[in-house]
């Protein structure tokens, strides 16, 4: 019954976490939804958090947007394993990266996140071989948007959304939004 009530009130965050610091039996079910869609604006901190915080508040994140500065370098060997932490992440959307560095040195050994299943770019810029990559990271994604725009070095959107596709064979819709 407490259960069901909590769940009642998963938009209202504020009451939700008077519940959870109210009466610890509402801790656990509180979390689920305080914690399912979090929007970042400094991944740094973000990171810092997740890394200190039990592992019930990153099990509990189920959409992910990170809002990065402009021109913010997105370094994968850090976000990567920070998205290992997450087992219920669905969907991640990534706005504003310059770029997605990772050294081929450290490809190989990041772990996948197979749980993905929807990834969105937007306002990003970067080269067809980091999109390339990181969608390579997320074996589980179906949906991958990409943001009209966004602006990437090497190919025309035409030639990576072509490019994608014959990488991935067929398992992810590609999507130009906004076009």
């Amino acid at each position: 019954l407490l259960d069901a009530i909590v769940d009642c009130l998963r938009k209202e965050k504020r009451t939700l976490a008077n519940c959870a610091a109210t009466m610890r039996p509402w801790l656990y079910r509180a979390r689920r939804h305080l914690f399912d869609n979090i929007s970042i604006k400094h991944a740094h901190a973000f990171f810092a958090f997740l890394h200190a915080a039990p592992p019930s508040v990153a099990g509990n994140i189920k959409f992910l947007t990170l809002r990065l500065h402009e021109d913010h370098c997105l370094d994968l060997r850090v976000l990567v394993p920070a998205l290992a932490k997450m087992p219920a992440l669905d969907q991640l959307w990534i706005r504003h990266a310059s770029s997605m560095a990772i050294p081929d040195a450290a490809l190989a050994s990041l772990p996948c996140i197979a749980q993905l299943a929807i990834l969105v770019i937007d306002r990003s810029t970067s080269s067809a071989v980091e999109l390339a990559t990181l969608v390579a990271l997320f074996p589980g994604v179906s949906d991958l948007y990409i943001e009209a725009d966004c602006a990437f070095t090497g190919a025309a959107t035409d030639a990576l959304q072509e490019g994608l596709r014959a990488a991935l064979e067929g398992a992810v819709r590609i999507r130009v939004v906004g076009e």
